[in-house]
C-alpha cells in the first residue's frame, strides 16, 4: 500500500513525531553514508509526507558534505 501524499511545511514540523520504524530507517541510512536528501525521500516513501522547503537545502548540505546525489 502506498501512503497518501501529504505536503506539509517547515512551520508544521515542531510537534510532528515520525513513527519509530521510520526513525530507525533514517538513522540506519545516515550511518550508511546516505545524505539528507535520501532521508527526505525515505520519509516521503514511508509516510507520504513531503516538505518542499527542505528539498534544495538538503541537496546543498549533501553536496557540502561531499555525499553523492540521491539515487533511487
Amino acid at each position: 500500500m502506498t501512503p497518501t501524499q501529504t505536503e506539509i511545511h517547515i512551520t508544521e514540523l515542531a510537534g510532528y513525531k515520525l513513527p519509530k520504524e521510520v526513525q530507525d530507517l533514517l538513522r540506519d541510512d545516515l550511518l550508511n553514508g546516505k545524505g539528507y536528501d535520501a532521508c527526505h525521500r525515505a520519509i516521503q516513501a514511508q509516510t507520504g509526507i513531503w516538505i518542499p522547503e527542505l528539498e534544495q537545502p538538503f541537496k546543498d548540505l549533501d553536496a557540502l558534505l561531499g555525499l553523492p546525489p540521491y539515487d533511487k
